[in-house]
């Protein structure tokens, strides 16, 4: 196996919005490997970086916003004994507007959905990334 981790932040992102409470995600490239996949914002952790200030800057990069109130809530092991990856899912809340220019090719697409609708957003969209799955029903 492998002994090279890439550690990876995913950040389940909740706001509070005029009609409730919502979730953001990011509609990626129609490119490969993503192919219009639904994720939320993350990324790799740099080296010496802290996992939470890694999810804040990943927030930045993607979505354009910044957490006050980030909390570490699970961490997914992908694969264990093929591979060598962990993604702390990461929960961000109190929202505010902060850009930070990213690496990724392309503009990304912000997908807000109601927290009431994400049952039916989830039904009608099948390409939604692994993680984010699991993210949202820890």
């Amino acid at each position: 196996m492998n002994n090279n981790l890439t550690p990876a932040a995913t950040v389940l992102v909740l706001r509070d919005s005029e009609d409730g409470m919502e979730v953001l995600m990011v509609k990626r490239s129609k490119k490969p490997p993503f192919g219009n996949l639904y994720v939320f914002p993350g990324g790799k952790i740099d080296e010496g970086e802290l996992i939470l200030d890694a999810a804040n800057r990943e927030l930045q990069e993607e979505i354009g916003f910044k957490s006050t109130m980030l909390k570490h809530i699970y961490t997914l092991d992908l694969a264990p004994g093929y591979i060598d990856h962990k993604t702390y899912i990461i929960l961000a809340e109190g929202l505010s507007p902060s850009k930070l220019p990213g690496d990724e090719p392309e503009e990304l697409i912000i997908e807000k959905c109601a927290k009431q609708n994400l049952s039916s957003f989830l039904n009608e969209n099948k390409n939604i990334d692994s993680r984010a799955l699991a993210a949202l029903y820890i």
